[in-house]
């Protein structure tokens, strides 16, 4: 069997394709039309609604004018549009109601605009002192029946629209108020407004949150025949104490009419594209493929770095020009490749060896600015109490002070050594001393800083053994460093605990401060240079992040533990020393 040419197979795919495309869009246009339109209305007449009740609002209307602006914006969006007072009556109506004074003295207004049908003439026969009773809806935190459903006098109905009155409040007395529609306007079939119909069913649903009602909303009345269908709108305006809204109604009579018109043209339409795409598709295969298939060949050359392939230029059109660029790009590159790829492992080289030069320079800074504040720090403070002649022998004062400027002087060539860790190897000086007189030394060294932040110092040892093998001026660093850390993040007033434990020949020291702990996303990067759990680069507050960094270099070095966990009140940091030589 003949296999399908290459345009061949393209018109079929490319015929597909588009085919498949115009009923997939015919298919979503079909079932999603409609709802997509009606949203679309949806969201429009609410802004619109809601333009207009802002500008209502805002702009005092009179009666007239109110009246005027309604019938503008009726006439600009197909849309009836009145508005509501604070007891739901429509706004600048004549208001029918019906005043009675019940046994107890208290009077009752009954509202009929919404009451009143064509059965209604009844009404009329009414005089002051008549005793009727009314069963309505009761009008939250007032004395008024919203909507009297049935009104009866001496066991006659007046006005009758349920025959069920079951749940309905009611109340009795004596007319001593009468605003009634004469025979005329009850004929006039004034009640029969379709905005009224809205009202009233807007009343039976939100009536008794009326006052309350904050916010818009929409809902659809449905019938039958779809062509009848309606949308509500309704917008809130004002507060619980004037309370007014803007209703609103909006046919869907044309969404129906503009799916229908469009339906009855997709059969055109199909026919149509089915031609053009069959014509349209097997042009394009011709026209495209043959050209497209040479440059194709060239160019996965070319992505191979094979730039021997030249391309046959045959075509004077854009194809035939993309060719003969091909082919010059070829060249080109062929004869530049070898200069660029030089250049750039050059480049590389260099890029490479200037962000080590500014790593190791950023690093040298930071380290050096932090380790030296610590025994700048008590030397300041030695100092200062020897000027002021706090100490009535100064000389141990001064013997610190020389030996934290000694010390200061050999640690900037330590920071040189430790900054080239990853690179070099650094070497520790290991041997005997006692690990609890260091750790005694180095609290004593903190005393102006802990009497700064009123804070307690406590000791215990868990074990006899105090004797370990390390570096002790490497050791004593990071009790500084620990030391410095439990300060700084210590609250006032509080207790820094030390315990010294023996496990596993090794000799572990916890240090504890009560204070913030650190995230627990955060906790394994504390270790990491100039890491710091604070956004502030503030030494007080948060140091320069390379302390702890320092102490897992020198802990890592002696090839023991070191670590940090969050306790019930604080942080407790731990390293462990070897306690004899291995």
């Amino acid at each position: 069997m003949r296999k399908t040419g290459l345009v061949g197979r393209m018109t079929i795919m490319t015929f597909t394709f588009f085919m498949l495309f115009l009923v997939i869009a015919f298919f979503f246009e079909g079932t999603f039309f409609e709802s997509f339109y009606l949203q679309e209305k949806i969201n429009s007449i609410s802004k619109q609604v809601g333009e207009f009740g802002s500008t209502y609002k805002n702009s005092n209307w009179e009666n007239q004018e109110l009246k005027d602006n309604m019938n503008l914006f009726n006439t600009v969006n197909g849309i009836e549009v009145t508005v509501l007072d604070e007891n739901a009556n429509i706004k600048n109506e004549t208001i029918y109601e019906i005043v009675i004074e019940t046994t107890d003295k208290v009077i009752y207004r009954l509202q009929l605009n919404h009451a009143l049908n064509e059965n209604s003439e009844r009404i009329i026969s009414l005089h002051l002192g008549d005793y009727i009773r009314a069963d309505g809806i009761h009008w939250p935190s007032s004395q008024m029946i919203f909507k009297p459903l049935r009104i009866t006098e001496d066991a006659t109905d007046i006005i009758s629209v349920v025959d069920d009155i079951s749940g309905l409040d009611y109340v009795e007395g004596t007319i001593i108020g009468l605003t009634i529609p004469s025979y005329t306007e009850i004929n006039s079939a004034f009640y029969k407004q379709p905005i009224r119909e809205v009202v009233l069913d807007f009343v039976i649903k939100h009536g008794e949150n009326y006052p309350w009602l904050n916010e818009s909303g929409v809902y659809e009345e449905t019938y039958p025949n779809a062509l009848l269908n309606r949308l509500i709108f309704f917008h809130p305006l004002g507060t619980s104490s004037d309370r007014e809204v803007v209703f609103a109604i909006g046919s869907q009579r044309h969404i129906i009419e503009a799916k229908d018109i469009l339906s009855d043209y997709h059969v055109y339409i199909l026919i149509l594209s089915f031609v053009l795409i069959v014509f349209l598709s097997y042009f394009y295969s011709m026209t495209l493929m043959k050209p497209i298939l040479r440059i194709n060949n060239a160019a996965q050359k070319m992505a191979k770095l094979d730039f021997t392939e030249e391309i046959e230029v045959k075509r004077k059109d854009e194809l035939g020009s993309l060719s003969e660029s091909l082919n010059t790009l070829s060249t080109n590159l062929s004869t530049s490749m070898e200069k660029l790829q030089d250049a750039n492992i050059q480049l590389k080289k260099d890029i490479e060896k200037e962000r080590k030069l500014e790593n190791l320079r950023k690093e040298f800074v930071s380290g050096v600015s932090h380790e030296l504040k610590t025994p700048l720090g008590i030397i300041r403070g030695f100092a200062e109490g020897v000027r002021d002649e706090v100490f009535e022998d100064s000389t141990y004062y001064l013997d610190v002070i020389i030996e934290e400027t000694e010390k200061m002087d050999a640690l900037v060539v330590d920071m040189l050594e430790l900054s080239k860790l990853e690179s070099t190897n650094f070497k520790i000086t290991k041997k005997e001393f006692d690990l609890i007189r260091l750790i005694e030394f180095v609290i004593n060294k903190f005393e102006y800083s802990l009497k700064e932040k009123n804070l307690e110092v406590t000791l215990k040892r868990h074990t006899h053994k105090t004797i370990c093998f390390a570096d002790e001026f490497r050791i004593e660093q990071v009790l500084v460093n620990y030391m410095s850390n439990a300060i700084r993040h210590s609250k006032r007033n509080e207790i820094i605990k030390l315990d010294v434990t023996e496990n596993d020949n090794k000799l572990i020291c916890h240090i504890e401060n009560i204070g913030d702990p650190i995230p627990e996303e955060k906790i394994e990067k504390v270790w990491n240079r100039f890491y710091r759990v604070e956004a502030s680069r503030n030494k007080v507050d948060g140091g320069t992040g390379l302390g702890l960094a320092i102490v897992r270099n020198i802990i890592e070095l002696h090839q023991t533990d070191f670590g940090v966990k969050n306790t019930e009140k604080g942080v407790r940091f731990f390293f462990s020393v070897d306690m004899e030589e291995a």
